[in-house]
């Protein structure tokens, strides 16, 4: 096969949006790729980015449509609507909860990457 680049490509320098930084949870262009910014943004616009495996933490809020309350519980969807992780399925599907998270909170949790 000569046509393969590399075998796993689970982290790589990519175009990110404006003030991007290290941690950040993301959704990578019109498939909606789930990753996480490995590194801040550059001034060529890119970032490194890890994507398709991994947990990690971030900030939760129990809330879905319209800032309804929801509480979310382990395996959970989780969406990326506006920078913010939740329970909004109008967002893009980023990852499953891996914790629960209580009605009208916000919860640092373990979120595992969809894909």
């Amino acid at each position: 096969m000569k046509n393969e680049i590399r075998d796993r490509c689970y982290q790589k320098s990519l175009p990110v949006p404006e003030g991007t930084k290290a941690g950040d949870p993301l959704v990578i262009g019109n498939g909606k790729v789930p990753a996480v910014a490995i590194t801040d943004r550059q001034a060529n616009g890119r970032a490194t980015v890890r994507m398709q495996v991994g947990s990690f933490e971030f900030n939760v809020e129990g809330v879905e449509k319209e800032a309804k309350e929801k509480a979310i519980a382990v395996g959970d969807k989780v969406f990326l609507k506006a920078g913010k992780l939740n329970a909004d399925s109008e967002g893009d599907l980023y990852g499953y909860a891996m914790a629960p998270v209580v009605k009208a909170k916000t919860e640092a949790i373990e979120v595992k990457l969809a894909y």
